[in-house]
C-alpha cells in the first residue's frame, strides 16, 4: 500500500473541488452517462452540490486528490443538487431522476449511524489500498457506533474490500419493487437495480 494523507474537503482550498468531482465522475461514469456522456458537463454540475465537510479525500506526495469518500448521517447529506438547475441541463425526466438519486432522503440511517459513500479512486491508483485507507480513516475519524454503506451487487471487488474491512451484508434489495417499469429499466441501466446494504459496529 502507499501513503497518502487524509483531509477533509473542507480543510482545503476551493481548488480541489474540482479534483474531486473528476475522481467521482471517472469512477461512476459507467452509471452516469446514461444522464450524460459529457463529463465536463456532469463535473460542472455536481461541484456547487457537495457539502464539503461530508467529503474525505486521499493525497498523494505531490498533493492531488487520488481517492474519495464521503459520508451521509440522518440529518445531513453528503450533496444537494438544486433540481430546477437539473432540469434546465438534462431535460425534465433526466433531471428529475437525477435529483432523486442525488437527493434521497436518509431514512434508512439511524442517530448512532454514519453511511459511507461515493467511493471512488483514480484510475492509476486502483489497488493500491486507497479505498481500504480511507475507509479505515473515516472509521478512526468519526465517533458513529455503526458504519453502513450500499454496493452495486456486480461490484465484487468493492464487496471484497468491504468485507475485508469488517462489513458484512445485511440487506439485499437485489429484487426491489418498482411503481413503474420506466423506473426499473433506468435503474437498472445504471446499475442501482441489485445493491447490498451493508454494516459495521464499532467495538466499544
Amino acid at each position: 500500500m502507499g501513503e497518502f494523507t487524509f483531509k477533509r474537503l473542507s480543510d482545503l482550498e476551493d481548488a480541489y473541488i474540482e479534483q474531486v468531482c473528476q475522481i467521482f465522475v471517472n469512477g461512476f461514469y459507467d452509471e452516469l452517462n446514461i444522464i450524460s456522456s459529457d463529463k465536463d458537463k456532469l463535473i460542472r454540475i455536481f461541484a456547487p452540490s457537495l457539502i464539503k465537510e461530508h467529503f474525505f479525500v486521499a493525497l498523494d506526495n505531490n498533493r492531488e486528490v487520488v481517492g474519495i469518500t464521503a459520508f451521509a448521517t440522518k440529518t445531513q447529506a453528503s450533496q444537494i443538487v438544486d433540481k430546477e438547475f437539473m432540469k434546465e441541463e438534462f431535460g425534465n425526466l433526466k433531471g428529475r431522476l437525477l435529483t432523486s438519486i442525488l437527493n434521497k432522503k436518509s431514512t434508512h440511517i439511524k442517530k448512532n449511524q454514519c453511511n459511507i459513500e461515493k467511493v471512488a479512486t483514480a484510475s492509476e491508483y486502483r489497488g493500491k489500498g486507497v479505498a481500504t485507507q480511507l475507509i479505515n480513516h473515516i472509521l478512526s475519524e468519526l465517533p458513529y457506533e455503526e458504519f453502513i454503506l450500499e454496493a452495486m451487487g456486480a461490484n465484487k471487488s468493492a464487496v471484497f474490500v468491504y468485507k475485508n474491512l469488517g462489513f458484512r451484508v445485511y440487506k439485499n434489495l437485489g429484487f426491489r419493487v418498482y411503481k413503474t417499469r420506466k423506473q426499473l429499466i433506468f435503474h437498472e441501466k445504471i446499475g442501482f437495480a441489485k445493491r447490498l446494504y451493508m454494516k459495521k459496529e464499532m467495538k466499544s
